[in-house]
């Protein structure tokens, strides 16, 4: 069933296809434009976007820029809230690592967080309105594109080369030391090529293994920047508790008893922070090993797959060519 829904989707014209992908990615944001359902809503509006990121020359003013900037700013109000619940799980998840006079430093860091992601939700209580609007105005321009003269499948070939030639690119650069935000373009290199593949992928020749090693590299390349993320924020919160730490300390010589001195030094956040920036740095060299250990091959593997699926799709073939060898 899913092949042959997958069969129509390809031989159908490009704007038919592309029209079927949004109305349903913009069905399922629609139902989850809630607090409680923010992943959800993140991930249908990444995937609309990547369609009409993908087939933007022939879908006209449905791929506009005000179009394309509105579903930026709808994910971006939501970023906050995002970050913080991420990064508040990581931090729960690493509380037995850190002894008892460290913990002051992650329950001070949880507290702040918390904060962030309940500011966040308030600031995402008015996504619901303006994605509405941005529903009702994307279905209509949809409506009015005019026809492409090629097939959904073709126009999906032609981006299947281009994208897997930039996510090897990208790829080989990971495979040396790189920047956290070379890094980070790897990610979502990746991400645009899995979101590109998953409608196709019943008809492609390794769908679903190429399926598999691309969500593999996505995840953790995305631990890799959330790592980077909330390091970042432990900093800027360390830089802030010494400052306050030390005025408090200074205070207290001066005017406070020595109980109250010692209580302060015992209280001391910085210990649980830096602990904290070097579990990071442990877990950060760790998934730097898993990518270029287990991670980089299964995903150049499949962009070689994806590279001969669209040499196909593009050539006008109903059907890509078996591969010589099975992905791993």
């Amino acid at each position: 069933m899913e092949a042959a829904r997958t069969e129509s989707l390809l031989e159908r014209p490009l704007v038919e296809s592309a029209a079927l992908l949004v109305h349903g990615y913009l069905s399922q944001a629609d139902r989850a434009v809630r607090p409680e359902a923010l992943h959800d809503f993140r991930v249908a509006l990444r995937r609309c976007r990547s369609v009409l990121r993908a087939y933007r020359p022939w879908l006209g003013k449905a791929a506009g820029k005000r179009i394309r900037r509105s579903l930026r700013r709808l994910m971006r109000q939501t970023n906050r809230s995002r970050d913080a619940e991420v990064h508040i799980l990581w931090l729960e998840g690493a509380r037995p690592a850190l002894r008892r006079g460290e913990r002051a430093g992650l329950n001070y860091l949880l507290a702040r967080l918390h904060r962030r992601r309940l500011a966040g939700h308030a600031a995402a209580a008015a996504v619901r309105d303006r994605f509405e609007r941005l529903d009702a105005a994307l279905r209509a321009r949809l409506e009015r594109t005019a026809p492409a003269d090629l097939t959904f499948g073709r126009a999906l070939g032609e981006r299947l080369q281009e994208y897997t030639a930039d996510v090897s690119a990208r790829l080989t650069a990971a495979s040396e030391p790189a920047s956290g935000a070379e890094l980070h373009d790897a990610r979502l290199a990746v991400k645009r090529l899995r979101y590109l593949v998953e409608p196709a992928v019943d008809g492609l020749t390794d769908g679903a293994a190429v399926s598999t090693a691309l969500k593999g590299m996505q995840d953790l390349l995305g631990e890799l920047n959330d790592a980077r993320m909330l390091a970042a924020t432990v900093d800027r919160e360390l830089a802030r508790v010494s400052t306050e730490q030390t005025a408090r300390l200074r205070r207290l010589a001066v005017a406070g008893t020595d109980e109250e001195l010692a209580r302060a030094r015992r209280r001391d956040e910085r210990l649980g922070l830096v602990r904290i920036l070097r579990l990071l740095h442990e877990r950060r060299q760790e998934l730097l090993r898993l990518l270029r250990n287990d991670h980089l091959d299964a995903a150049r593997s499949a962009c070689a797959s994806l590279r001969r699926d669209g040499a196909a799709l593009a050539g006008g073939s109903g059907a890509p060519s078996p591969a010589p060898h099975p992905l791993p």
